[in-house]
């Protein structure tokens, strides 16, 4: 296998643990594109370096066969994007690797490496972390690993020198987005990102970005640790590239994987007459994100006109006190009336929710289950709140996070699964197994409403397949679930009586 340029390149989406490669897992929660990687493999492509990106989830690798992959790669270069609760995982991969015995660079970057650099280094489980928007930096980094030059000029790095840890200077955010590439969609296998239930859409779906960062401060988000400073695309670009995709991949979903998108009606207004000229908005469906408090029904109007699909919205929480004390900025009152508006224009949600903020009671996360079942969106999802690292929740709370939780234990939505999972946060008026509970209680009261298996079996968004599925293991979690609380009562009584 010739190398181009002398370097090749492997790119790694890694799973976050074992039992993300189960069936029930995979079934309930499908594979999406890794764009961040695919938009660093377009500018080394771009810089004729060779290439490739393994999905660990999406293909369905095991460690012992991902490892396998990267044995026959040969790579010179090869690169992690970690996120906290894949962190583990990662690790072992990464030592696995160093007793292949052919010595590549390794190299992680994302958020947790970004904030745990000089700890990832010291382990020697990395060479070099790439701190925040990895582009170009990787590309530097790449280009002096192939030259053999050294990385003292290199902005935005932190890597081994000797026994010495090394900082260089953090590199800006890419001020012009436009600069960048179309991300190198084509190295992915599609045939693993073909369906979509939880967004109602058949056939494979690309990631679009219109902005990076976010103008608003969610305690609960550390999205400017990666991407600092918010900034905006030419919305014709975004159209452009949309225009791209269609003819070339012959892909007509897409999902914006911005923040909230648009972020001011102005660009809503531009972005759908764009594509209403293109002719666009017959052959596409589109999905996005929006906030509670910025929706109008005209500008609603010509985004359904111009072939929205969904709305994405983090509605978080029914108790006006805990939306304040996650910085939402937001009211109970505004969700109401948008989703009101949405529903008037025909468009799907999905309902975003958390339970769990370290002062709730168990009265409020069930107040939060029925005010989703007020606002009746399409779809939802309830996560348990996970103070993840550079979060300005996991900087208030740092001290009440379970010590004996790894980082595998920073997942949120599928706690319920897996009821043998520790929590880093516990709220001080609750226990563990009652808010595993109420998280696994949120989705069978909400999707095992006959009026909601009606509304999909009509809409065709989920097959009855996978509702008789998701309804027989919803309740056989809550069984098992009901049966360790009635353990429990037997236990403290048997003791009382002794």
């Amino acid at each position: 296998m010739q190398k181009k340029n002398n370097i090749r390149v492997v790119l790694v989406n890694p799973i976050a643990d074992s039992q993300q490669l189960s069936n029930i897992h995979r079934r309930l929660l499908p594979p999406v594109p890794a764009m961040g990687l695919c938009s660093i493999a377009a500018i080394l492509e771009k810089n004729d370096f060779e290439v490739h990106i393994i999905d660990q989830y999406a293909s369905g690798l095991n460690n012992k066969q991902l490892l396998c992959r990267i044995n026959i790669l040969e790579p010179d270069v090869i690169g992690f994007s970690c996120l906290t609760p894949a962190f583990p995982n990662v690790k072992k991969l990464c030592r696995s690797i160093r007793l292949l015995g052919k010595n590549p660079k390794i190299v992680m970057g994302n958020l947790h490496p970004t904030l745990f650099a000089d700890e990832i280094l010291q382990q020697g489980i990395a060479d070099v972390i790439v701190r925040g928007e990895g582009e170009y930096t990787i590309l530097e980094l790449v280009s002096a690993i192939h030259t053999g030059s050294d990385f003292s000029n290199i902005n935005g790095i932190s890597y081994r020198c000797g026994k010495s840890i090394v900082h260089n200077k953090d590199r800006g955010p890419i001020e012009c987005l436009d600069d960048l590439p179309y991300p190198a969609w084509h190295l992915l296998d599609w045939k693993n990102y073909a369906k979509a239930p939880m967004l109602g859409l058949k056939g494979p779906t690309v990631l679009i970005q219109a902005s990076r960062g976010c103008p608003f401060k969610c305690i609960f988000c550390a999205q400017d640790k990666v991407h600092n400073g918010f900034r905006v695309r030419e919305v014709t670009k975004v159209v452009d590239e949309i225009e791209y995709i269609c003819h070339h991949l012959n892909i007509y979903n897409f999902v914006f994987g911005d923040s909230i998108f648009p972020s001011t009606a102005e660009i809503g207004y531009k972005f759908c007459d764009e594509l209403i000229k293109r002719q666009l908005h017959t052959k596409i469906k589109w999905i996005t994100s929006m906030r509670t408090d910025q929706t109008q029904d005209s500008l609603l109007a010509r985004m359904k006109e111009a072939g929205l699909h969904l709305i994405m919205l983090g509605f978080e929480s029914g108790n006006q006190d805990t939306l304040n004390s996650m910085s939402k900025r937001t009211t109970v009152q505004s969700a109401k009336h948008t989703m009101k508006a949405i529903k008037k224009q025909g468009i799907l949600t999905l309902g975003l929710f958390m339970i769990g903020m370290p002062e709730e009671t168990a009265e409020a996360c069930r107040q939060t289950i029925r005010f989703a079942k007020e606002l009746d969106c399409d779809m939802v999802k309830f996560n348990i709140v996970i103070p993840y690292p550079g979060t300005l929740l996991y900087e208030k709370y740092r001290d009440n996070i379970d010590p004996d939780c790894g980082y595998e234990d920073f997942t949120s939505w599928n706690t319920w699964l897996y009821g043998s999972k520790k929590l880093p946060l516990i709220p001080k008026h609750m226990t563990r197994e009652e808010l595993i509970k109420i998280q696994g209680e949120s989705m069978f009261c909400y999707y095992m409403r006959p009026h909601v298996i009606l509304r999909h079996l009509k809409l065709r968004m989920i097959n009855m397949g996978d509702i008789l599925f998701g309804g027989s293991f919803l309740l056989y979690k809550l069984f098992m679930q009901l049966l360790v609380v009635v353990k429990e009562r037997l236990r403290c009584n048997d003791t009382e009586s002794k």
